[in-house]
């Protein structure tokens, strides 16, 4: 019974339990809101202010969508677990900052759509961790309010009335991690004012008034990776604004004013990935603002005003995936305007003006999957260019929408293989090339639908083909020509309705194509194309130059009817006063409404003549400095640069290495200069259009110097000639001042100079010119002296062991000695064979002469004989005599006065110095000016002009004087002598001397007699008729004078050729032909007679000659007559 009872108290104590639970709790959730687990809503209740009766336990307070416009002190206390607080949409424009002091975890406020016109303080080491305040009217943000707000992470600020951000209002140490600030009114980032959001990660400052962004302003973001900053007024994105933003993924700057990404905008964004800057005022896309994007995957640059993409502008952004460039006013697709995108998949080219896509455009992009060229102006490309899709290999989509498109030629898609879907529609297509889609192997989507299809027998394979693929589904493809098809789908007509008919045109056929032309530039060019078609209306022509449509130009059109409606339409192109932009390749394209015809490219070039735009100067540099020397010119095409030295090629600065050619400078350099540099340099400009040449001059200064050092001691002869040198170089021309024991040396008629001073001539030498002589040498540059000693001996008694020769005395008398047994030698050799091939036992007359028989290679003269008798009549001769001087040497180019003498035997050749053998009558063009000659006494600056002919042809084998030798000059006086022991001898200066009493020259004369009248094959002597009984075979001499042999008749003679001349007041005339030498008689003109009726040939010969014959020590002169 207790048991029972005990049981019955237990259920009646739980039951009071529970209903004392039951009202407790229905007492703790507010009559006017809502309870659910920690939660109570009294959302949308209409209260005017926070009910008293919230529960303790509370955790979300929802009090949004009411009227309270006040927050007391009190209406929170006593919810110590309150996490979350919405008071959005009520009215609440203050709060009182002891409102939160009891919420120690409040960590989401959400006061969203009301009045406040500032952030609530809270009380400090608050847990807040979210405030959401967008559409208040907060003005400002105080920094006391967010130094309580420690754990704060996430504040949204959105749609206030915010105008700047103070540089302390967040501090030191603040975890915010998201900031959105959109719709404000903040125009500005101070400098610093963000530096403290350390661990920021998203900023939201879209839809402000911001007009710039400072370069620090992002300074100490290091944590953000994403950055919206759309709806704005920034025109201009500095240089290196984004540098400190090394985490930032998202960049967002849509709609904003910005006309001007300067190089490097985006630098230091090296973790980019998503860049927007749709809506903006961008023109262009270049490589300096695309710089540091490397790491970018998409870019969206739509609704720009961009005209232009710079060729190979991506290379710094190569893993570019995404590109979004639609509505834009981009016209031309070149060839590397989407160069080094290789990981680009996805192209978006819609509502642009794109209408020339160059071959090759798209040939880096292999990875593209989906390329949308959409409302664009593409049909040329697609009709016109057959690569323009070269490089797309794994394209799976492409769109051409809208873009005028009439035909599809068969090459329109190739290089297409992997393409699967592509799109059509809204184009005017007229006519489908066969086979246009066979490249198109993967294709499964074909969209396309027209209305002006010419329906004639190269369409008959569309229908036959687009059903058997399985695209008649998605085609809509009606005829619009001829007439009886008109409206009919392609689909319903049979293989015999399509015709073709030869003498309708209903498209354009081209006919006539423009030329290539190369202008001169500001000339006028006129280019012609004509084509045929049928019908009334005029077809539309358009002329294209590099693939882009010309505007505003001056063409014509003219129309020929051919027959029936068939017209050739000729359009002609005129370009005035053509400019290098002219230059081109230029087409022109007919169209109508069924088609049109393309011609083909003429090419136009301008050519612009070379003008020099930096001319050379003259140079004067010394020796060993470096010379440079400035050219070049401007032309189309650009004009090559040469250089000349002297009219030719031969630099020795080049063969030296010392010469260097700056291609990109213009500049010549010549390093260590010489005086073998020195001359007119020429620089050449040359390009197709023509050559210009500019001259410069450069001269090389020298101090002065010595060619050869003057002889210390020099050993002469009482009454030799005495020749001192003092051969000098330098630049300018050094000055020279001889002088006698240190003293002027005064000229007389035995002292004088010749070769600019360089040479001083003792005549007569005489003991008292015995002494010191000194050569100074000066310019502007310096002086230079020599000295040299003169020692005069005695003529008489002398032997070779007391002349006392010093060591150079001796080897030069070695030398004389050596050349005279040299000259003996040879002479006595080339006697012999000249007897051998005579081979006659007589040479000459029977007299007995002292003569000496001349070498074959110099011929002697000639002679008259007779078996009656012999008879010699000596004539007067003319000679000129010198010594070799040769004067060549350093600044003194001086040709030799009067040539080179003729060698009288085989030895008298140089060794160094051999030239073809000549007859001595051989005479040299412009080189007997005797001005310097020694042996013919013509001494400059002397009274004495002339020397006695015994000087003159002694020389003995002690003096180191060179051979001297006579040329024989022609008389043409023909003065006969009657003193046959004279000889008459001329000088340089003309003059006649006469020397009697010489028997040893004139016995040794071998005289012999022609008359002037003789014919081209007769001799006679004065004792003989004309008719001139030869008798002996005619044999030439040195002079060409031939002799009689005997036994022989005039007929059997063939005598030398004579020249034609005869002799014309005076005139000395050149005697025979084939005779090349290197002197010419001095007369002063030639007359040649050549007739065919002119047999005989009066012929000026020599009437004396003197041939110098050495014998022993002593040089002789034969004389022969003519």
């Amino acid at each position: 019974m207790a048991a029972f009872i005990y049981v019955c108290l237990a259920f009646v104590v739980w039951d009071v339990y529970l209903v004392d639970r039951t009202f407790a709790n229905s007492i703790a959730c507010p009559l006017a809101c809502a309870c659910l687990g920690q939660m109570v809503d009294c959302s949308r209740r209409g209260l005017i202010e926070v009910p008293k009766d919230i529960p303790s336990w509370v955790e979300i307070l929802e009090l949004q969508n009411n009227g309270i416009t006040v927050l007391n002190p009190g209406d929170f206390k006593g919810l110590p677990n309150l996490k979350l607080l919405d008071l959005s949409s009520n009215d609440i424009e203050f709060i009182n900052n002891t409102v939160f002091n009891d919420l120690q975890h409040l960590t989401t406020l959400k006061m969203n759509y009301n009045k406040l016109t500032e952030l609530p303080v809270f009380p400090k080491n608050s847990s807040m961790q979210t405030i959401n305040v967008n559409h208040n009217s907060i003005l400002s943000i105080k920094p006391e309010a967010m130094a309580s707000l420690p754990n704060l992470k996430t504040l949204d600020l959105n749609y206030n009335q915010i105008m700047d951000i103070p540089v302390e209002t967040f501090p030191k140490g603040c975890k915010i991690q998201q900031l959105f600030m959109n719709n404000n009114r903040i125009i500005s980032l101070e400098n610093g004012c963000l530096d403290n959001l350390t661990s920021i990660e998203w900023l939201k400052m879209n839809k402000n008034k911001l007009m710039e962004l400072n370069k620090s302003v992002f300074g100490n973001l290091t944590t953000l990776k994403n950055l919206e900053l759309m709806k704005n007024q920034i025109k201009v994105i500095d240089g290196l604004t984004f540098q400190d933003l090394s985490n930032l993924q998202v960049l967002k700057l849509k709609r904003n004013s910005i006309s001007s990404l300067c190089d490097g905008a985006f630098w230091g964004l090296q973790k980019i990935q998503n860049l927007q800057l749709d809506h903006n005022k961008i023109t262009n896309v270049t490589k300096g603002w695309l710089y540091g994007l490397g790491s970018l995957k998409q870019l969206s640059l739509a609704n720009n005003l961009i005209q232009s993409l710079e060729p190979d502008g991506w290379g710094s952004c190569k893993g570019l995936q995404k590109l979004d460039l639609t509505h834009n006013k981009i016209n031309t697709i070149a060839e590397k305007t989407f160069s080094r995108l290789y990981a680009l998949q996805d192209l978006y080219l819609d509502h642009n003006m794109v209408s020339r896509i160059d071959d090759g455009a798209f040939k880096d992009l292999s990875a593209l999957s989906s390329l949308e060229i959409n409302h664009n102006l593409i049909s040329w490309t697609i009709e016109d260019v057959s690569g323009a899709f070269i490089g797309l290999d794994n394209l799976g989509k492409l769109g051409l929408k809208t873009n005028q498109i009439k035909t599809i030629v068969g090459e329109a898609f190739h290089g297409l293989t992997k393409l699967r879907s592509i799109h059509l529609e809204d184009n005017p297509i007229t006519s489908v090339q066969e086979n246009s889609f066979q490249p198109l192997e993967e294709l499964q989507e074909l969209h396309f639908n027209s209305t002006n299809l010419l329906c004639d027998c190269q369409l008959a394979w569309l229908p036959v083909w687009l059903t058997s693929s399985g695209f008649r589904s998605s085609i809509n493809a009606v005829c619009g020509h001829p007439a009886n098809l008109k409206g009919r789908s392609i689909f319903d007509l049979a293989q015999k309705d399509f015709q073709c008919n030869d003498m309708e045109f209903p498209k354009p056929i081209m006919r006539e194509h423009p030329l290539s032309q190369i202008a001169l530039k500001s000339d006028n060019v006129t280019l012609n194309c004509s084509a045929t078609v049928t019908g009334d209306k005029d077809p539309i022509v358009m002329w294209r130059k590099d693939k882009s449509p010309l505007i505003n130009v001056d063409q014509e059109l003219y129309a020929t009817v051919n027959s029936g409606d068939v017209k050739t339409y000729t359009s002609v192109l005129k370009l005035y006063n053509v400019q290098d932009s002219a230059e081109g390749k230029y087409h022109c394209v007919m169209s109508n409404k069924f088609g049109s015809a393309y011609s083909k490219r003429a090419e136009i070039s301008v050519h612009v003549f070379p003008v020099f735009d930096k001319k050379p100067k003259d140079v004067t540099v010394k020796s060993g400095r470096s010379a440079k020397l400035e050219c070049s010119a401007k032309g189309q095409p650009m004009p090559e640069i040469a250089w000349q030295k002297d009219g030719g090629d031969d630099f020795p600065a080049a063969r030296e290495r010392r010469m260097h050619v700056m291609p990109k400078d213009d500049t010549f350099f010549i390093v260590k200069v010489k005086r073998a540099d020195e001359g007119i340099y020429s620089c050449t400009a040359k390009n197709d259009a023509g050559t210009i040449i500019t001259n410069v001059s450069l001269t090389v200064l020298e101090t002065p110097s010595f060619i050869r050092k003057m002889e210390d001691k020099k050993f002469t002869h009482e009454g030799d000639t005495t020749v001192l040198e003092c051969m000098a170089s330098g630049s300018p021309k050094p000055k020279l001042t001889w002088m006698k024991d240190n003293k002027p040396l005064e000229l007389s008629e035995r002292h004088f100079f010749t070769a600019d001073d360089q040479l001083l001539i003792i005549v007569e030498t005489k003991k008292s010119d015995a002494g010191g002589y000194t050569c100074e040498m000066s310019n502007t540059l310096g002086t230079q002296r020599g000295n040299s000693i003169l020692k005069v001996q005695s003529a008489e008694g002398m032997t070779a062991s007391n002349f006392e020769l010093d060591d150079e005395s001796t080897t030069t008398g070695i030398i004389i000695i050596a050349v005279v047994c040299c000259v003996v030698g040879t002479s006595l050799v080339w006697v012999i064979i000249i007897y051998q091939t005579r081979k006659r036992p007589e040479m000459y007359s029977a007299t007995p002469t002292d003569e000496t028989t001349l070498p074959a290679e110099l011929p002697s003269s000639g002679y008259a004989s007779s078996e009656k008798d012999v008879s010699y009549t000596p004539l007067p001769i003319h000679a000129y005599s010198y010594q070799d001087y040769q004067l060549k040497e350093g600044n003194y180019d001086r040709f030799r006065g009067c040539g080179r003498p003729a060698a009288i035997f085989p030895s008298d050749v140089d060794e160094d110095d051999i030239e073809p053998s000549r007859l001595l009558g051989e005479l040299r063009t412009g080189r007997i000016s005797g001005d310097n000659s020694l042996g013919s006494g013509n001494y400059p600056n002397s009274e004495t002009d002339t020397i006695s002919s015994t000087q003159s042809t002694q020389s003995t084998t002690s003096v180191p004087h060179s051979l001297q030798t006579f040329h024989p000059i022609l008389n043409t006086d023909n003065t006969h002598t009657s003193d046959n022991n004279c000889v008459h001898c001329v000088y340089n200066n003309n003059k006649t001397t006469s020397v009697s009493s010489i028997p040893s020259v004139c016995s040794n004369s071998i005289t012999t007699d022609i008359s002037p009248s003789c014919k081209h094959n007769q001799l006679h002597t004065p004792k003989h008729p004309p008719d001139c009984e030869c008798k002996r075979q005619l044999t030439s001499i040195a002079c060409g004078i031939p002799t009689v042999p005997s036994n022989n008749t005039c007929d059997q003679i063939t005598p030398p050729s004579y020249t034609d001349c005869v002799i014309d007041s005076g005139v000395q005339k050149p005697l025979l032909n084939g005779h090349t030498g290197s002197s010419y008689i001095n007369t002063p003109s030639l007359q040649q007679l050549s007739s065919p009726n002119h047999n005989q040939r009066d012929c000026a010969l020599p009437t004396h000659i003197s041939i110098p014959i050495p014998t022993g020590h002593r040089t002789e002169n034969t004389s022969i007559s003519v």
